[in-house]
């Protein structure tokens, strides 16, 4: 069940309430501490482990996705 709901047909909404700085390797885009975003949940191609794929911020391979610990979970709704 939970790993139907990593590739299921939803949008999720987040909000960034912990921004640290983004490491010194990091090219493109960081989320900025209380701002909403929309996105999705995947597994990280590299560890497997489930990251945040914001979508309107632009970052280069291997970050383009953030950790949940980050950003917290506000609303998800179903495309159907």
């Amino acid at each position: 069940m939970a790993r139907l709901l990593l590739f299921a047909p939803v949008v999720r909404y987040f909000k960034c309430h912990r921004s640290p700085k983004a490491p010194c390797e990091y090219i493109g885009d960081w989320p900025r501490r209380r701002r909403c975003y929309t996105g999705t949940v995947k597994p990280c191609p590299q560890t497997g482990r489930a990251r945040v794929f914001l979508q309107g911020v632009q970052a280069n391979a291997p970050h383009g996705g953030f950790s949940p610990w980050c950003l917290r979970p506000l609303a998800e709704v179903w495309l159907n």
